[in-house]
């Protein structure tokens, strides 16, 4: 394949890695972050990062664009990726590319529509250590037992508001690889408006009522997470490496999993993360099949994850747990309630210009002041019929949900 780089970061880099692994190759540049120049002038001496990001939207430049987080603000990374998938041109975008829950919602409505290929590339995302440890909690493990809690401390080098708020998507995504779908979310801390989330404490209950403690600390420099399962008879704890080691297997560091109450144990290595790798054949296939569908539990998973974080706002707002419905805050009801705002005030301001000119009317021309009565019913089925927008415009999306819920109540993901 021929990708095109509009953004990077540190998981770009990874993914840039894997992609030349396996035979790809990177054939534009843009919107470079300052501290990823360097690394990519290496890889790529012969390419210019170029200003103008339009260039990806011709279909003959690249068979695909990796979207980062780059320099530019999140509304703006927001649009470029919207057009991207309405284009039909196939997409990958780093994950979390935003802590609001409704782009994800946007950006679902409009890959549906067009029938596009967009996939999502979080820290965690496809890594094979998780499938492990979501088998040995759902069977159990014989030195332990029972898996009973499970406590994940990611480790941050600030407590920044958008910080916190974006390793908790991406953890997020983890967690729900583990224990499947959270029904419900509690969180403790500072105030909800904050922009210092330190001492940021929160709870997910899950399906299997194994409940999950997510929580920050201050990074150490060795590893990303430290996730502790706590089973009947004892604990293990795996140590979580930095994902931007390598993009290739063979140099990536392994998840290391511990005995904590039997020291003698040897330490178990698992699987090392070779998400972006499998990504990427997973882009490749899309790509040549022309398979919107792949990657397609991925996203949705993602979208779950920017939806718990965004209760845990909600529940720093309203000091109490939350309950998630993977429907509490669906495109459909935001656009049902636009329609709503707008169909108000048409209805106000066409109320206060029938009213001027019926006064106006009745005194300087009469025959105007007869028809107000008209104009009063074609306003008012004028605002009748925005409230009917939302309910043909979500019907596909309102389907989708329905039936992702019944899928969620047969099992995890």
């Amino acid at each position: 394949m021929n990708l095109a780089i509009l953004g990077t970061d540190s998981t770009v880099l990874v993914f840039i890695e894997a992609a030349i692994s396996l035979g790809h190759q990177v054939v534009w540049l843009g919107d470079v972050r300052p501290e990823n120049a360097v690394a990519l002038h290496h890889l790529f001496p012969a390419l210019t990062p170029e200003p103008n990001w339009e260039v990806v939207l011709d279909h003959a430049l690249a068979d695909a664009v990796i979207v980062g987080q780059g320099t530019q603000p999140e509304n703006e990374r927001f649009e470029r990726v919207k057009r991207l998938v309405a284009d039909g041109i196939a997409t990958v975008v780093t994950f979390p590319f935003s802590t609001s829950v409704l782009p994800y919602y946007e950006l679902d409505m409009v890959r549906r529509d067009v029938g596009g290929i967009l996939l999502v590339l979080g820290p965690w995302t496809q890594a094979p250590p998780l499938r492990q440890l979501a088998d040995l909690i759902t069977d159990g493990h014989g030195d332990i037992g029972q898996i009973r809690s499970i406590s994940w401390v990611r480790q941050l080098a600030t407590s920044g508001r958008v910080v916190v708020l974006e390793a908790l998507a991406a953890d997020a995504e983890a967690i729900l690889g583990l224990v499947g779908n959270i029904t419900k979310v509690s969180a403790f801390g500072p105030a909800h408006d904050s922009d210092d989330l330190s001492g940021l404490s929160v709870q997910l209950q899950g399906a299997p009522k194994i409940p999950v403690h997510w929580s920050a600390a201050r990074a150490d420099g060795e590893i990303t997470a430290l996730l502790t399962l706590v089973g009947d008879k004892g604990r293990l704890e795996v140590a979580i490496p930095h994902p931007a080691i390598a993009g290739n297997e063979a140099n990536a560091d392994p998840w290391v999993l511990k005995n904590v109450a039997d020291p003698d144990v040897p330490v178990k290595h698992l699987a090392s993360h070779n998400g972006p790798l499998q990504t990427c054949a997973r882009l490749d296939q899309a790509v040549h099949e022309q398979s919107p569908t792949t990657g397609e539990a991925d996203w949705d998973q993602a979208v779950k994850a920017v939806e718990i974080v965004d209760a845990v706002q909600f529940s720093l707002q309203r000091g109490r747990t939350i309950d998630v419905h993977h429907q509490q805050l669906t495109e459909q009801l935001a656009f049902r309630g636009m329609m709503s705002i707008f169909g108000c005030g048409l209805l106000l301001l066409g109320l206060l210009i029938l009213l001027a000119a019926g006064v106006l009317g009745d005194t300087f021309y009469p025959p105007l002041f007869a028809w107000w009565p008209v104009g009063l019913a074609v306003l008012l089925v004028l605002f009748l019929l925005l409230q009917l927008v939302p309910h043909t415009r979500g019907g596909s999306t309102r389907q989708h949900v329905e039936n992702a819920g019944q899928e969620d109540g047969g099992g995890g993901d």
